[in-house]
């Protein structure tokens, strides 16, 4: 740590002064010593479990956010993915007949035949919604 000066000239070197108090009983309400040691209760100064071994515990029990990967083994080979474009159920056999835009907020006319051989006139709107409509 770096050297402070006070407010009246003194230089306070945070680091020497945690050094050498480091045995001595934390202020506040856990069983601790300066160091972070757990003391026992009751006999202020006895210690219980050593700093390193609570750190030890704490990494322990924690996993890393990253992993360690070697950049000199082979890469996996991604799976194929099947055709999705053969999953694909086909709706309607074919377009029949395109108008153009006959009024405010069409966007597109189609007639189109469907699999049971209805024929429908599907309406699109700028919004983005489509009406079916029986010819």
């Amino acid at each position: 740590m770096r050297e402070v000066v006070t407010a009246k000239g003194k230089v306070l070197n945070m680091a020497a002064l945690a050094s050498a108090n480091e045995k001595e009983i934390a202020v506040g309400n856990m069983d601790v010593n300066a160091r972070g040691d757990v003391l026992k209760s009751g006999r202020r100064g006895e210690i219980v479990i050593q700093n390193e071994e609570v750190q030890q515990a704490y990494y322990d029990a924690t996993k890393p956010a990253s992993e360690k990967v070697s950049i000199k083994q082979e890469p996996v080979p991604a799976k194929k993915t099947e055709n999705t474009q053969s999953k694909v159920k086909k709706t309607y056999n074919k377009v029949t007949k395109r108008t153009g835009i006959d009024e405010p907020g069409i966007v597109d006319r189609r007639t189109i035949e469907k699999p049971d051989g209805t024929m429908v006139e599907e309406i699109e709107f700028s919004d983005g919604s489509i009406k079916e409509e029986e010819v």
